[in-house]
């Protein structure tokens, strides 16, 4: 499902939305589905497959693999621990103690998937420009 929604976002909607279409849906669709493949274009981006935010067939090749195969094992694993704990709820649904423990795991995977990418993908694109401007009445 990853892998569709990443293969739709990047070939269809992206070329739309360039080109001026589907500006408001088509832009939180692809800003939701980012965030899906970001590990996949973390990774590509260390590899330098992606050039400046400029999207390649290399790096698409490599990023939507590794975000559908991050996304099955964390599919995997939510399944295996609903298996283990039995679904044990009450019958008026989601107990507190388990609203408490799913959302702070949630709230610390967001803040490693966070750090991780602006230490890994975000400070690959940091460029420093410098520049001489001669301004009238002072020294060089």
């Amino acid at each position: 499902m990853v892998g569709l929604l990443i293969g739709v976002a990047d070939l269809m909607v992206a070329p739309l939305h360039r080109a001026g279409s589907a500006q408001g849906v088509g832009g939180f669709f692809l800003g939701g589905v980012h965030l899906l493949n970001l590990p996949g274009y973390t990774i590509a981006g260390v590899f330098g497959l992606w050039d400046r935010h400029q999207w390649t067939w290399q790096g698409f090749a490599v990023a939507t693999p590794v975000s559908m195969a991050l996304w099955t094992v964390v599919a995997a694993a939510f399944a295996q621990t609903q298996q283990l704990s039995g679904n044990r709820t009450s019958s008026a649904g989601v107990s507190r103690r388990t609203l408490l423990a799913h959302g702070g795991r949630a709230i610390a995977a967001a803040g490693v998937g966070a750090a991780g990418w602006g230490i890994f993908g975000e400070a690959r694109w940091f460029e420093v420009t410098r520049r001489r401007l001669a301004v009238k009445g002072l020294a060089p």
